[in-house]
């Protein structure tokens, strides 16, 4: 029941819940799946976190075109979405 009521949640908004990569290739899934975006490891200019007014973080894909592509919240540890930004990095081999 949780699991309904969560994906219900998700699919209201337009903020990616999960990042998938796959050689030269970022999948960032949303709900519902026909929203998913694929996106070109090169096209990647910057991966940013944020933070809101209540400690909860989030990352933002911004790609070469200026597109920019949110992340649900994450953690409303800050430090989760600055570790998990740092790992995404290394392995897209994106330079901070």
């Amino acid at each position: 029941m949780f699991s309904f009521f969560y994906y219900l949640a998700l699919s209201g908004l337009n903020e990616f819940y999960e990042v998938e990569l796959d050689d030269n290739l970022i999948t960032l899934k949303y709900a519902p799946p026909s929203k998913d975006v694929i996106i070109s490891m090169h096209e990647i200019q910057s991966l940013t976190f944020g933070a809101e007014k209540h400690g909860a973080c989030y990352l933002v894909f911004r790609t070469v075109s200026d597109k920019r592509y949110k992340s649900s919240i994450l953690s409303r540890d800050v430090n989760f979405c600055k570790n998990k930004r740092r790992e995404i990095m290394v392995s897209l081999n994106i330079k901070s």
